[in-house]
């Protein structure tokens, strides 16, 4: 089973900083998780929010602000802001890469950056486009036919099954709370990588280990890598 740092390693450094994808690498985690905003100015920066206030308790909406201004507001804190563009610099060629898009609106700033690396059809092999929406996963698939996609699932763990020919997806994110056998083995059968999400304890991710789930997102990545059977990472 493969381990994937939920937003770098939210349980141990700040979420979607430098700090985190770092440490995600250090422990030797095999992917990555980050959450795509964009700015007033249409840059991809990492936020899971739509404010910063979680973040940095500041009330600025970052759909509403530059780059440089959130750059000023989160400055002289352990972890200033990061745009996309830093973290593929960061994290390519060195560890698989999901990132997880939350408006339509993104997908132009995503893939301007993505394009900066990805020139053959292999360089998109490192990475994954992940979204609750279908609708923009299907953006994606318009506009880049090598990309690779993955339809997460928050209640309804069949929802990939209707969207799979339109989207071609390459993988299926499941809640922790709702996936079932039916569902597993269709994807299984469809040759989609599966991954379960967010799964911190080692006796729940042996559980899922033991379902011949491919992969489990984690605050908590160094701690699920030294809990977990070695033979099957």
């Amino acid at each position: 089973m493969l381990i994937i740092g939920h937003r770098g390693s939210a349980g141990t450094k700040a979420e979607n900083s430098i700090a985190g994808l770092r440490e995600a690498i250090r422990v030797g985690a095999d992917m990555v998780e980050i959450d795509i905003r964009i700015t007033k100015d249409k840059q991809a920066v990492l936020a899971h929010d739509f404010h910063l206030y979680r973040s940095y308790k500041k009330i600025d909406l970052i759909s509403r602000s530059t780059l440089l201004e959130l750059q000023k507001r989160s400055g002289g804190t352990e972890a200033p802001i990061v745009t996309l563009k830093q973290a593929v610099k960061e994290c390519y060629g060195k560890i698989f890469m999901n990132i997880e898009v939350k408006r339509s609106h993104a997908v132009g700033p995503v893939l301007e950056v993505l394009k900066g690396v990805c020139k053959e059809k292999e360089d998109w092999e490192s990475i994954i486009i992940s979204s609750l929406n279908p609708l923009i996963l299907k953006r994606f698939r318009n506009k880049e036919s090598d990309i690779q996609l993955a339809m997460i699932h928050h209640i309804n763990p069949l929802d990939f099954i209707i969207w799979q020919r339109q989207l071609k997806l390459s993988a299926v994110g499941f809640h922790r709370l709702n996936i079932n056998n039916f569902a597993l083995q269709v994807a299984k059968e469809l040759g989609l990588f599966t991954y379960v999400y967010t799964v911190n304890r080692p006796e729940t991710a042996k559980r899922l280990e033991s379902r011949d789930i491919d992969a489990i997102v984690t605050d908590y990545p160094e701690r699920l890598i030294e809990n977990l059977s070695k033979k099957n990472r």
